[in-house]
């Protein structure tokens, strides 16, 4: 028997967490999506790995349901499920119910801002099912692990999964290196990220940095729906650059002055673990999942009050002069625990206490 992961789509860090849990346990894990990859994410993957579901139908507000998974549940020794909302979840928990199979549930986190209301409704219901029956949540962060205590999940039963990127170190080598330097030629530059996409608040950013005037040059990496109007707002102070490999992107934290995530809504926020890890000062809004496990205010980066234009411009005054020394302290001390090793751990340390 092997072990079967269903979640929405692939992801490369996510593939490298389960390649390493699988040799960790012993066990070959089979990987289900039931999705396929989203236009605005031009992650590398390959195809060969994945198994798509076969969707049944939509439910607005919570995603695909996919009824032929009876012999995914038949066929595995447990499964790990990549969430509690989407009714496909749902429909593997009454399956595993029915057929004596053991789950656990994998939550990447929660923006701050959610917390207080995940847990009441009439639209908790199917969540509190899923995690309540669960035989163990392996979750992410204290956010995370507050959002399952009010779900009524025993402490016991929760892990952290210590979320990590699959990015390397940077180096001060690039194939955009020449075009980055041209760019920035001696400026302060901002960094941003991830999916072009209202929520994210990139155009507050934009105008931040442009008001700053030509001391200050901001770098957008990725695409999405935003896209056309940000370019359209923007002038000479902002670089657009499309996809960019992971080489490349290692490459720019070391390079830019502060990595910026001021979505109005975001469940946690890896581009933070990955400045992190290249010592790259950030800059959070009140609003990212991470900010109270991964961000110091003021040692390793900037926890802002609000993600006003005005707020961004002074998280941006005051990331320069941040001290390297006690920020390269700062995370080399979070990241000792934030990491693979830690995570693989944690979800042993569940797996032997279900007997699974």
């Amino acid at each position: 028997m092997t072990v079967a992961f269903v979640t929405n789509s692939p992801a490369p860090y996510r593939i490298k967490q389960m390649g390493l849990l699988s040799d960790f346990i012993g066990e070959n894990i089979d990987f289900y999506y039931t999705e396929p990859l989203g236009d605005d994410r031009k992650w590398s993957v390959d195809d060969a790995l994945h198994r798509y579901l076969r969707q049944s139908f939509y439910l607005k507000g919570y995603g695909w349901l996919c009824l032929g998974v009876n012999s995914i549940v038949k066929d595995s020794r447990f499964l790990i499920l990549g969430g509690y909302e989407s009714p496909t979840y749902l429909w593997l928990a009454i399956l595993c119910l029915i057929q004596r199979k053991p789950y656990f549930v994998l939550h990447d986190g929660i923006a701050p801002s959610r917390l207080n209301r995940a847990s009441f409704g009439i639209k908790s219901w199917p969540k509190k099912f899923v995690v309540k029956n669960a035989c163990g949540c392996w979750v992410n962060g204290s956010l995370s692990k507050r959002l399952f205590e009010s779900l009524g999940v025993n402490a016991k039963n929760i892990a952290n999964q210590y979320l990590v990127s699959d990015l390397d170190e940077g180096s001060n080598e690039s194939s955009i290196a020449e075009v980055v330097f041209s760019f920035c030629q001696g400026r302060k530059v901002a960094f941003y990220s991830g999916r072009l996409i209202s929520r994210k608040n990139v155009s507050s950013l934009l105008k931040a940095v442009q008001k700053m005037g030509d001391s200050w040059r901001l770098i957008i990496a990725g695409h999405g729906d935003s896209e056309d109007e940000l370019k359209r707002d923007s002038n000479d102070q902002v670089l657009f650059l499309g996809h960019v490999e992971q080489s490349d992107l290692s490459f720019l934290y070391k390079v830019v002055d502060v990595t910026v995530l001021v979505s109005d809504d975001e469940p946690w926020g890896l581009v933070i673990y990955e400045a992190m890890k290249n010592n790259c000062p950030v800059i959070v809004g009140p609003d990212v999942g991470c900010a109270s496990d991964l961000v110091v205010d003021k040692v390793n980066g900037v926890v802002l009050s609000g993600i006003e234009v005005e707020t961004i411009q002074k998280g941006l005054k005051t990331s320069i002069g941040l001290d390297k020394d006690e920020l390269t302290k700062c995370n080399s001390g979070i990241l000792s625990e934030w990491n693979l090793n830690s995570s693989l751990k944690e979800f042993g340390n569940l797996l032997e206490a279900s007997n699974a």
